[in-house]
């Protein structure tokens, strides 16, 4: 769970990796920017499409 947010979170708002670990932090989540970095590397290209699915197209009613 605490993975698939973080890389929800950086691909859906564009947020820095240190912006990730903050926003865990607040969350009482301590975890390294290079630990959100290696599971966005692994987890994100899925999370990343399924984002760009959702979005609408130009021209889509």
């Amino acid at each position: 769970m605490i993975i698939s947010h973080c890389a929800w979170l950086y691909h859906r708002f564009n947020l820095s990796l240190c912006d990730v670990q903050e926003s865990m932090l607040e969350r009482g989540i301590e975890v390294s920017h290079e630990t959100i970095h290696q599971w966005t590397r692994r987890f994100g290209p899925a999370y990343a499409a399924a984002l760009r699915q959702r979005c609408p197209r130009p021209g889509d009613k």
